[in-house]
């Protein structure tokens, strides 16, 4: 009988156990989405410890805390230990005002822009980083790598991106599909034929601040109208990822052929499989991807030690690294010997520095991007099946000569153009004017109107089944 309550009491504990190890697992993975910051590192480690908040992916933050680590910069300024958090853009300005970050590195200008505006980072100062930042030119391709405020230099750009496609040409070979030039090819019906079986991949905006660009790209571009009238198109023949890695992966991975992207995914993409390329399009623009002092930081002088680090020619190599593949901010990188074994960033670069962007305003895109992120989820997301069925009528309505290409383009028109939405009872086109009128209430909290954003994103969907439906009659009858 003793024997078989310790048999017993063995299989309880063993259980125990693998529910533990589960839960913990589990709980590991839920954690980061519950809070916004990690914990607190331990009072009683020694020496200072540097807390960054980024949209860098944990490759470029390994490589550059022990790049950090390694420098006379960090042991002249007592550094032992650098930690870092990524939360998704909405959830930036919860995590800064709890307070304990000292640099902000990463996430492209307008999410810099809105923090700046709220206060959240303080003028950088101190004769190593102006040294540094007296080094990277004020703009390249005609888009500006430092900002100021109220004559304070708020950020400055650490490397630089453009925005483009990444192409996986086995994918389109095997499917007889074009290679793209331009974002306009995306929205092509040779791309949707076999749906539902996507040929695109692309991101939710809510979580990437380059997809989100992308489309601030496209709309300034072609114009708010027409831009969401592509961007409808292009998401029509697409699967729609939560993040831009994500995204990306379907790309490499053969699932998809092709999908908008920042240029360092197609660089690095490229150099581990030659057959995935990346192509740049006309209508494209140059972003300087920002580093900055947070105001509330208590390690200021050890915070700017880190901003010097990656601003300096020692740091700026870090972006060549073949798990990088970044671009440089500062040219002289290419002339030390890790910048000549990379040939293939120099041309990069120089295409960069040398292309002639759309005209871009980055207060214009500050203006609505929070509206831009939510109707995307509402229309393109949330209501992306009878989107999906409604193009695939259209495309297969052409192809079978049911309707003319005049006729198409009109339906495909009508299919993007953008959504009449009722609130309260009162109806409103969703235009420029007024997604730049809602912007503010559809702001993350705490700044935003949770109430208003409900039923923004309820009506949305409202307007866009009955788009997507009045288009599918309209083919089908």
């Amino acid at each position: 009988m003793t024997g078989a309550r310790h048999a017993l009491s063995t299989k309880v504990a063993v259980i125990t156990v693998v529910v533990l190890v589960a839960l913990g697992g589990a709980l590991a993975y839920i954690y980061p989405l519950l809070t916004p910051t990690p914990p607190t590192p331990s009072p009683e480690a020694k020496g200072v410890q540097l807390r960054i908040i980024t949209r860098h992916d944990a490759t470029i933050q390994y490589i550059f805390k022990e790049g950090f680590l390694k420098s006379e910069l960090a042991k002249k300024a007592g550094v032992t230990d650098v930690f870092f958090d990524s939360p998704a853009p909405p959830y930036w300005e919860a995590s800064l005002r709890t307070g304990g970050f000292d640099v902000a590195w990463g996430g492209g200008p307008t999410l810099f822009d809105i923090m700046a505006s709220k206060g959240f980072f303080e003028g950088l100062y101190g004769e190593t980083v102006m040294r540094e930042v007296a080094r990277i030119p004020d703009s390249i391709g005609g888009v500006r790598l430092k900002s100021v405020r109220e004559g304070r230099l708020i950020w400055v750009a650490a490397a630089i991106s453009s925005f483009g496609i990444v192409v996986n040409k086995p994918f389109l070979e095997r499917h007889g599909l074009p290679m793209p030039t331009d974002w306009t090819d995306l929205g092509r019906p040779e791309y949707g034929k076999n749906l539902p079986i996507p040929s695109i991949s692309m991101a939710d905006p809510l979580g990437s601040t380059s997809h989100t660009r992308i489309y601030e790209i496209i709309l300034q571009a072609y114009g708010w109208d027409d831009g969401w009238r592509l961007i409808t198109r292009i998401a029509a023949n697409a699967r729609i990822e939560a993040g831009s890695t994500e995204a990306l992966l379907q790309i490499t991975s053969g699932n998809v052929g092709l999908g908008p992207a920042i240029d360092f995914y197609g660089y690095g993409a490229h150099a581990e499989n030659p057959n995935i390329v990346y192509v740049l399009p006309r209508a494209t623009i140059v972003n300087g991807d920002p580093i900055a002092l947070v105001a509330s930081s208590t390690k200021k002088e050890a915070a700017l030690a880190f901003i010097a680090f990656v601003l300096s020619v020692e740091g700026q190599k870090l972006w060549l690294h073949p798990k990088i593949s970044r671009l440089p901010v500062r040219e002289e990188v290419f002339a030390t010997p890790e910048g000549l074994q990379r040939p293939d960033i120099k041309a990069a670069f120089e295409a960069a520095r040398g292309s002639v962007p759309v005209e871009f305003s980055d207060d214009l895109a500050i203006s609505y991007e929070f509206t831009l992120q939510n109707y995307f989820k509402a229309a393109l997301i949330d209501q992306h099946a009878p989107l999906v069925r409604a193009w695939k009528a259209l495309i297969d309505a052409l192809n079978q000569g049911k309707i003319s290409r005049e006729r198409f383009e009109s339906l495909a028109a009508r299919l993007g153009e953008p959504l009449t939405i009722t609130i309260d009872g009162v109806s409103q086109r969703v235009s420029q004017d007024y997604a730049i009128q809602v912007n503010g209430k559809l702001a993350p909290a705490p700044s935003g109107d949770e109430a208003f954003r409900i039923k923004f994103l309820e009506a949305v969907r409202r307007a866009a089944e009955a788009r997507y439906r009045e288009i599918l009659g309209q083919v089908s009858g």
